[in-house]
């Protein structure tokens, strides 16, 4: 396993200094590539207005795993990550592809560790932006959603990646192909998709609830809900989580809302959902297996909820898909 060390005190300069580590490695301007027998590696960066906005688009396929650490930057900065159609371990937590999660905004003052498997194609796009910067363009939520990000212990806000979003991660990763606009065109590409989070965020969230996140209180969240997500078909109620975790019923669904933008019963029923749409784009079986197999009651109950959260019924997507 390859273990190397990102400091983003100066970022793009660490950045640069840390592909050292990579034989055969080569920058050409913005852009790092790598093609030999440690792996395939391209990584483009950007750094605009004044180290306000730090853009790191990576596209990643290793032979040997790789742990990328990333030691406290500046406070000032909130660091967005979207990944798309992979899987990153961040600390101990696993989302993008598989997973309802594919896109995070957490805490830049704190340490974490990034894990990609080897031969695991990863592909995403980190962006770390003064909170100053984005006051100017989120006034009108602004002080509530500050309560949260000024907390100096650990925390981490997870979201989906919606469509728009992955369009836009498509978007960035097509725009560094080109000769012309490549430093326009990726900040203002990758503003829209901290834009698109801070939509859903809001969207999801109460944020005048008063919660303090710590490291040990999103373990305890994450853990709830890997217990969910093994147990989905009868999962357990919210009482029962609670005498398990010695937790008070109201502070397990604030916190759980929190983290993952949505209430323990809704992730299950979200998650459910996430997984048929997987059984309907690859497989061939019936509505009502699909919704047996997953604990729903009826497949008209699945087909209600697919819609609501896909905007599409599940029969047209399968047939569009084939």
């Amino acid at each position: 396993m390859n273990h190397y060390q990102f400091e983003y005190s100066e970022v793009t300069k660490e950045i640069v200094e840390a592909t050292s580590h990579f034989e055969e490695g080569k920058w050409v301007d913005n852009h790092f590539h790598l093609d030999n027998r440690e792996g395939k590696v391209d990584i483009w960066l950007y750094d605009l207005f004044d180290h306000q906005v730090h853009i790191m688009i990576g596209d990643f396929l290793m032979e040997k795993d790789l742990i990328l650490e990333e030691k406290p930057i500046n406070k000032e900065l909130l660091t967005f990550r979207f990944v798309t159609d992979s899987e990153i371990t961040q600390e101990d937590y696993v989302f993008g592809k598989h997973h309802q999660e594919g896109a995070v905004l957490y805490n830049s003052s704190h340490p974490s560790k990034i894990h990609l498997k080897a031969n695991n194609p990863f592909k995403g796009v980190t962006i770390r932006i003064d909170k100053r910067f984005i006051q100017h363009v989120e006034d009108e939520k602004w002080n509530a959603f500050e309560k949260h990000i000024n907390q100096n212990d650990y925390w981490l806000f997870f979201e989906k990646i919606t469509p728009e979003m992955d369009f836009c991660i498509k978007e960035l990763f097509q725009i560094q192909q080109q000769e012309l606009g490549q430093q326009g065109l990726s900040f203002s590409v990758s503003f829209k998709l901290v834009a698109l989070f801070l939509v859903e965020f809001y969207k999801h969230r109460i944020l005048n609830q008063k919660i303090t996140l710590s490291k040990e209180l999103i373990n305890t969240i994450y853990q709830i809900k890997n217990q969910l997500s093994e147990q989905l078909v009868q999962p357990p109620s919210i009482e029962e989580l609670s005498v398990q975790y010695g937790m008070n019923v109201q502070k397990i669904r604030k916190s759980f809302q929190l983290v993952f933008g949505a209430s323990p019963h809704q992730y299950v029923m979200k998650e459910r959902v996430f997984r048929a749409r997987n059984l309907v784009l690859n497989t061939n079986l019936p509505m009502s297996e699909i919704a047996d197999e997953l604990g729903f009651s009826h497949s008209s109950h699945l087909t209600r909820l697919y819609i609501k959260e896909y905007d599409i019924s599940p029969l047209k997507e399968r047939m569009l898909n084939k």
